[in-house]
C-alpha cells in the first residue's frame, strides 16, 4: 500500500510513542544499522561503481495525470 502525504496534509504521527527510539544513543542507533544486513553502507568501491539513474520523463507522463 501507497500513501501520499501532501504538504498541506502531513503524515499524522500523533498516535507513535518515539520515547524509546529518543532513548537510544548514537552508538546503539548505528549497532543497530550495522547489524540490519538489509541496511549496510556502502564501501567506497561500491560508490565508485554506483550509476545514479534518473526517470525517463517520456514514460512518466502517466503519474502526472493521476
Amino acid at each position: 500500500m501507497t500513501r501520499e502525504h501532501k504538504p498541506d496534509a502531513p503524515f499524522d504521527d500523533s498516535n507513535i510513542d518515539y520515547s524509546e527510539a529518543d532513548a537510544l544513543t548514537e552508538e546503539q542507533i548505528e549497532n543497530a544499522a550495522k547489524s540490519d544486513p538489509d541496511a549496510q553502507p556502502l564501501t567506497e568501491e561500491d560508490i565508485k561503481h554506483l550509476k545514479i539513474r534518473r526517470p525517463n520523463r517520456d514514460n512518466n507522463e502517466h503519474l502526472k495525470n493521476g
